[in-house]
């Protein structure tokens, strides 16, 4: 699989809250289904993504945090993976 970076644009110290798959722009050259690894995964600014297996997801930003974040999450087609 091939993970492909998400972008998103939060209100400071607001949450954010989706409920579209994070791995639906995500892309299996073989056409397996994907799924994400659930967890909850800090973020490189100190925030908080809250991910569900079902691809949902709460991002929760740093307090007073304005910027740029990232984090990793795993994609994987029931044999490989990607982050």
């Amino acid at each position: 699989p091939v993970a492909v970076d998400d972008v998103i644009n939060v209100t400071e110290d607001t949450a954010f809250t989706s409920s579209i798959d994070l791995a639906a722009n995500d892309t299996d050259l073989d056409g397996d289904s994907l799924t994400v690894t659930a967890g909850t995964f800090a973020t490189a600014q100190g925030g908080t993504l809250a991910l569900a297996a079902d691809g949902s997801y709460t991002y929760i930003p740093a307090a007073n945090f304005n910027g740029t974040d990232t984090v990793d999450y795993t994609v994987t087609d029931g044999t490989a993976t990607d982050v």
